[in-house]
Parts: C-alpha cells; sequence; structure tokens
C-alpha cells in the first residue's frame, strides 16, 4: 500500500511501518494525519540509521524487530516478541528504493542532493529541453503513428 494514495483507508487502524531509517520515519509521520496509533516496525538494516527513543514526543512507538517475528494472517499483521503477541490492522513498507536513471543521467540529464532527476519547469526549459521532450513524446504524429481520432 501507498501511504499517501492509500491512507485514508487506515484511518483509526493499528499501523505498522516496517522498515528502517528516515523513510519509515517520514511515512510514520505522515500516517499520524490518519491515525494515533501508529508503529515504526524497524528492521535496522540501514547502517544510517539513527536511534530514536521507542516512544517519541511525536507519539510514534519504535520496536526493533527481526522479519522472522511477523507473520501475515487473514486480516492482520501479527508481531510475535518477548512481552507478546502485538496485531497491526494495516502495514506499509518503508524500505525504499534504488534509483535506475542512468539512461538519463548519460543523456545529460542532473540529479539533486537526494539522487533524484531534477526537472526544469516548463516556463524554464530552453529550446533544446523542448525539443528532446517532444522527441520523446509517444505516439507523436508521425506514418507509424497516425494521430488518433
Amino acid at each position: 500500500m501507498c501511504c499517501i494514495c492509500d491512507g485514508f483507508e487506515a484511518i483509526d487502524q493499528r499501523i505498522a511501518i516496517i522498515g528502517d531509517g528516515a523513510m519509515a520515519e517520514r511515512e510514520a509521520e505522515f500516517l499520524r494525519n490518519y491515525s494515533y496509533r501508529v508503529t515504526v516496525l524497524d528492521i535496522g538494516q540501514s547502517s544510517g540509521t539513527r536511534k530514536r527513543p521507542p516512544t517519541g514526543t511525536d507519539g510514534l512507538e519504535r520496536i526493533n524487530i527481526n522479519l522472522s517475528q511477523l507473520e501475515i494472517k487473514k486480516n492482520r499483521v501479527t508481531l510475535a516478541s518477548a512481552t507478546g503477541e502485538r496485531y497491526f490492522d494495516v502495514a506499509y513498507l518503508a524500505l525504499g528504493s534504488t534509483p535506475q536513471h542512468g539512461l538519463a543521467r548519460s543523456l545529460g540529464a542532473q540529479c539533486d542532493e537526494r539522487d533524484a532527476l531534477t526537472v526544469n519547469a516548463p516556463e524554464n526549459a530552453d529550446a533544446s529541453d523542448r525539443r528532446m521532450r517532444l522527441s520523446m513524446t509517444p505516439f507523436a504524429d508521425s506514418p507509424s503513428h497516425p494521430p488518433r481520432s
């Protein structure tokens, strides 16, 4: 599930964010808009994970876990721990991704400090940017792709 697209479906439910690092923290903080019962299940694989208290002033609960402690059941995700079993109505994965922008970079695209592609706003685009965009538009009017009616 996507916390931005589907967050409204988790209103007032027990929400688990499975992940580590800043991405899990950001998603958990966002989901606090939908429920006060949000828990970060920290799998601790990120070398840059900043350790925060188990329950912070932001109201988020944080639990360090191993993935083997989780079990997916019919309508919930269950966490088995030494202190007992906990369940969550909704679980979101916040494991991150690696950008695959090698082709764009080889064509001269630039990346920002987060390694995300930077995109010029149309009003800032020069003529070469517009030509490149037009040449890459799918189904452009051409003999092999006649106009759609």
